[in-house]
């Protein structure tokens, strides 16, 4: 099974972003490798993600959410495993090598935190935002709990 990295950014908000909500979360990076998900929080404070809905799709709202208690540390990474696993971090979904559409909601399960739409992954390289945060998408190396850095080609 291919496997797909994503990586969320929390705190500063770019074009592409909703404003309305408190939690300022990006959806980073996308890649068919280890089959993990990236968050990373760019403020200087800890962002609490306890309720917060996150899917591969865009309007399948409450399919998933982060327990209670889950939280990323100022400028800060945290790892997703999409794989149905057991754990606070494991989603109840599995990534497809034809997912190309990713949302974070607030926990009132109307406020879209972020999304990524049309995602083109690969298991070559990654799929994702430069700088983190940014709003630049494109290929990215791989870059598990570091800063993004983009594809050579």
């Amino acid at each position: 099974m291919k496997n797909f990295y994503l990586m969320i950014l929390i705190s500063m908000f770019f074009v592409n972003i909703v404003y309305a909500s408190e939690k300022k979360v990006f959806i980073n990076e996308i890649s068919l490798g280890d089959g993990w998900i990236e968050l990373y929080n760019a403020d200087t404070t800890e962002v609490d993600l306890s309720g917060v809905y996150f899917n591969d799709a865009l309007d399948d709202i409450e399919h998933w959410k982060f327990p209670a208690g889950v939280k990323i540390p100022a400028g800060g990474y945290l790892i997703v495993w999409p794989d149905e696993g057991v754990g606070d971090t494991h989603t109840n979904w599995i990534l497809e090598p034809d997912d190309a559409d990713f949302a974070l909601w607030d926990t009132d399960a109307k406020t879209q935190i972020d999304s990524i739409s049309g995602a083109v992954l690969s298991d070559e390289f990654s799929y994702g935002r430069y700088p983190d945060g940014g709003d630049k998408l494109g290929d990215m190396e791989a870059t598990k709990g570091a800063a993004n850095k983009p594809h050579k080609k």
